[in-house]
């Protein structure tokens, strides 16, 4: 399961090495790594340093970033995948719905018209109900923390 950003990352994981996915939970975020701005450093900054990361590493992050599309590519990924996105949230856009569902025709897809990015918001207890549903018709079981 990827959140935001982690979605291209969770994505090319998955066509690196196809045969240690067995299904991808993709939330709220395209196939797409984008390179990161000034702008996402500011905001970016606060959260940061309540955590104890130094500014020299966001900036580094800056300056490493590149965008990388995976649309070409992701249709090669064969595993179940759900992707749940918040219908309030602008990160999905309905070209990038048309984008997924084109590379996977058994596309599972959730729309959360009320949540906002943070898909597990407002209501917590339908987002697991829906993560629970998939892992059981993947034959998955939910195994406890």
């Amino acid at each position: 399961m990827a959140f935001s950003a982690g979605v291209p990352i969770a994505l090319s994981y998955a066509l690196q090495r196809p045969n240690r996915v067995t299904a991808l939970i993709l939330l709220d975020y395209p196939a797409v790594s984008r390179q990161l701005t000034d702008g996402w450093a500011e905001q970016a900054k606060p959260f940061a340093a309540s955590r104890g990361i130094p500014e020299h590493v966001i900036r580094a992050m800056i300056s490493e970033s590149t965008t990388v599309e995976l649309w070409e590519d992701i249709e090669r990924i064969t595993c179940p995948v759900l992707l749940i996105v918040g219908g309030q949230s602008p990160f999905v856009t309905e070209e990038d719905l048309g984008r997924y569902r084109k590379a996977w025709p058994r596309l599972q897809l959730e729309v959360f018209e009320d949540s906002g990015h943070e898909v597990f918001r407002p209501d917590y207890e339908r987002f697991m109900q829906v993560i629970e549903r998939f892992l059981r018709e993947i034959g998955c079981g939910l195994h406890p923390f």
